[in-house]
Order: structure tokens, then C-alpha cells, then sequence
């Protein structure tokens, strides 16, 4: 007596995967560090083949069968992957039917549990709705990524179907591409880190000026690499004595500082003017000591700093001296935890636009203002002081400030973090408002 799923002509679906991927190459008339992606990317399982009579015979006539892509790259902005089938045709389809018998794909995303009979779909990753099979005209990417991978990265993708009594017996076949491709990169400059950068400048000798030159040096006999390692361009930096001024070239106009730009020009006490016009400070997180003890000093450009990512500007400014005016317009102090000492010892200041300050993240104000010589510190709005830990000595020997409605301290030392406020009636603080 028969009657079981044995006694059925076999039902066999046949899935080919083809994988592509190609890394977009980098050319350019400088070989410097010339970087050249790599890219390699494999999927566990070639040609997934499923019993179909299996399935038809489960409870819910559906199966699930998982698959892993590998992917591993040295490209710095990553790769896209991107799937679709070989052709338009998105079904399996039984080649040998005379009913032209075919698996269709889904038509439009949900859960296994609400396919329709002899269909199937895809899904990536942790997602619990099935996609339609994209066909060869409309890939659909499965992933983007923004940086290189740590090893192989492995990528779980499913193949999801329903199929009912009525399928026609028979071999269904189709194929998949995956397609893995590099994403663009544009080669940049990038500083060394900022206490390197300071040794080599310093060991340039006597000068008084740091520019940009248009042209590489004449000889590169005296000249030092201040390039960081992941940079794509070299940096030179050397000195013109005839002009007393430290010239830097790279031959992209713009500069990318690096991450770690603490104490770039620390000490360096022969300046009188300084204008980074060419420096990029967007990728930039520390930037504690970067100016300080600059004694000489008088005018400093930061109208292109971007400082968005920066937590650290402790002792950033502290000790310049013979500094007058200082435009902090640009800055975006959202994510500083550390301003301690940040304007200290700044004995010409008259006063400070703070206006555009974020202070939600700082935990540290320690001697901020301290022996600072503003009679003025302008802010929109009271500081946030939320996450403050360390206020000591903000005010120290700032005898010259007062707040907006005269407010101050005979000991400017003993001023808490309720100082930190706009001056206003009822209300003590050490700032006034801006107009």
C-alpha cells in the first residue's frame, strides 16, 4: 500500500550562485604609498540543491536554507554587494515542463508564513521579511559598507520558499549573482600625529613663518617626511632660510590632519602670525595642546576649523601670551569632554565669544578661565553643566571679569559651577549674553 512522499517523482530545486567582485583601481601620476584595494569575497554554498518532496511533506511546506558571504577587503571605504538573478527570468524554472511549470518569486516583501504556494524570496541578515528576487535589470544591493574589513567578514543571507501538492515534478533551475565591488576612494594627504609633527618642526632649526609652498623643495636632501602612514601622498616639510619660514608641500591642495593633532605647535614661541587655510580638521578628535605657549603670538586663523569630532582641547590656547582676539565661530564643542585649562594664562584677551559652545558632553573645566585677562565672556545661553565633574579653579586670578549685571567674586578661585551662568537679576554668573 503506498501513498507516502516516496512513492512521488522526485522534485528537485537546483540553485547556482555565482559570485562577482572587482576593486576599483587607483591610479595616479605619484606612487607615494600608492593605495591599491583588495578585494576577495566566496559564498559557502555554490549550488544549493532542495528537495522539494521534503518540503512539500513538512508542516508548513516552507524551508529556510542559509548561505554565507565572505567578504575581505583593505579598501578604506569599503565595498557595496548587490544581488540579482542571471537573467530577467526571476523563477526556477523546470526546463523539461510542457506547462511551463515555474517557482515564481515573491512579489513583494513579507514572512515566510504569508507566501504564496511555489513561490520564493530572499533575506539578509538579521531581517525577518523576504525580498523579491531582483532580476538582472533591477539589482538590488544588499550592503554597504564605509571601511575595510576586519578579516573575513561573514554576511549571512537566507533562501526562503513555499511549495504546495500541485508542483510538477521536475528539475527547477536559476541562478544568482552576487556582485562585490570596491566603493570609491579618493587618495588624501594626512598629516603625522600632532607630537611628531611638532619634534620635526621644531628640529628645522631658527624661523618665524610655517606656509604652504606651490612647489616641492628644490632638494629633498634636508627635508622630512611629516606624512602619517595611511596617507596617500607624501608631506615634505623643510626650511627656506633666506625667508626664516618652514614650508610644507603635499600635492593635494588640502591637508587632512590627523586624528591625534595634540601639541602640533606647541611651544613654538617665534611665531607672530599663523593661518592654516589648508588644513582639513574634520577627521580631527584631539587637540589638546595644540596651540599652547605660543608665547609670541598675535593673530590666529581658525575661521575653517571643524571641530566637530574633537573631544580633547585641554590647554588648547593656554599660555599665548600676546594673543588679543581669538574667533572661535567655527568651533562645535558638541562632543569635548575636556576643556581644562583650555583658556588659561591668555592675559591679553579683553574678551571671549563662547556663543556658538556645546558643553552638554564636558566633564572637565578645571582652570579653564584661569589668569585669563577678558573683562567679557559673551554665550547665547548658560552653560550645560550636566556632566561637569571637575570645576576647580575655573576663574582663578581673572580678576578683570564680571558678568553681564556686574556680578564677580573678590576670590574669582572660589567659584563653583553656578558661575557658568548669563549675569542677570536674581541670578549670579560670569557670563553676559550676547547682543
Amino acid at each position: 500500500m503506498g501513498g507516502g512522499w516516496f512513492n512521488r517523482e522526485l522534485k528537485i530545486l537546483v540553485l547556482f550562485l555565482t559570485l562577482i567582485s572587482f576593486s576599483n583601481l587607483i591610479f595616479g601620476n605619484n606612487t607615494f604609498a600608492l593605495f591599491m584595494p583588495t578585494l576577495s569575497a566566496s559564498v559557502d554554498q555554490a549550488n544549493l540543491q532542495v528537495n522539494g518532496n521534503q518540503v512539500i511533506n513538512s508542516t508548513d511546506k516552507t524551508t529556510e536554507i542559509p548561505l554565507n558571504l565572505t567578504v575581505n577587503t583593505n579598501n578604506k571605504t569599503g565595498y557595496t554587494a548587490t544581488l540579482n538573478s542571471e537573467t530577467d527570468e526571476t523563477a526556477l524554472v523546470n526546463n523539461d515542463s510542457t506547462t511551463n511549470a515555474k517557482i515564481n518569486s515573491i512579489s513583494s516583501a513579507g514572512p515566510l508564513g504569508d507566501f504564496s504556494n511555489n513561490t520564493w524570496g530572499y533575506k539578509f541578515g538579521a531581517s525577518t521579511s523576504y525580498a523579491p528576487i531582483p532580476a538582472l535589470s533591477t539589482p538590488a544591493q544588499i550592503l554597504q559598507t564605509a571601511g575595510k574589513t576586519n578579516g573575513n567578514e561573514s554576511n549571512q543571507l537566507s533562501i526562503g520558499m513555499k511549495l504546495s501538492d500541485n508542483l510538477e515534478s521536475g528539475r527547477y533551475t536559476n541562478k544568482l549573482v552576487f556582485s562585490i565591488i570596491t566603493n570609491n576612494y579618493n587618495r588624501i594627504a594626512i598629516m603625522t600625529e600632532g607630537p611628531d609633527f611638532n619634534t620635526k618642526l621644531k628640529s628645522l632649526g631658527a624661523f618665524e613663518h610655517f606656509k604652504k609652498s606651490s612647489t616641492p623643495p628644490a632638494t629633498t636632501a634636508n627635508a622630512k617626511n611629516i606624512e602619517d602612514e595611511d596617507s596617500d601622498y607624501e608631506i615634505k616639510l623643510w626650511l627656506d632660510p633666506t625667508d626664516k619660514t618652514a614650508y610644507y608641500y603635499a600635492e593635494p591642495e588640502k591637508v587632512y590632519l590627523n586624528t591625534d593633532s595634540s601639541k602640533m605647535f606647541y611651544d613654538m614661541r617665534n611665531f607672530t602670525i599663523l593661518n592654516l587655510p589648508n588644513f582639513d580638521t574634520s577627521k580631527v578628535t584631539n587637540m589638546q595642546y595644540m596651540f599652547s605657549d605660543m608665547t609670541k603670538l598675535t593673530t590666529l586663523d581658525l575661521s575653517n576649523f571643524d571641530t566637530s569630532k574633537v573631544t580633547d582641547m585641554k590647554y588648547m590656547f593656554n599660555e599665548m601670551y600676546s594673543l588679543t582676539s581669538l574667533n572661535l565661530s567655527s568651533f562645535n564643542t558638541s562632543n569635548v569632554t575636556d576643556m581644562s585649562c583650555m583658556f588659561a594664562h591668555m592675559f591679553r584677551l579683553t574678551s571671549l565669544n563662547l556663543s556658538n559652545f556645546n558643553t552638554s558632553n564636558v566633564t572637565n573645566m578645571g582652570w579653564v578661565f584661569a589668569f585669563n585677562g577678558s573683562e567679557k565672556i559673551y554665550v547665547n545661553n548658560d552653560f550645560n553643566t550636566s556632566k561637569l565633574t571637575n570645576f576647580s579653579n575655573m576663574f582663578k586670578e581673572s580678576k578683570k571679569l564680571r558678568g553681564g549685571n556686574g556680578s564677580y567674586l573678590a576670590d574669582p578661585s572660589t567659584a563653583d559651577k553656578t558661575w557658568l551662568r548669563v549675569d542677570r537679576p536674581g541670578v549670579h554668573g560670569y557670563f553676559t549674553r550676547k547682543p
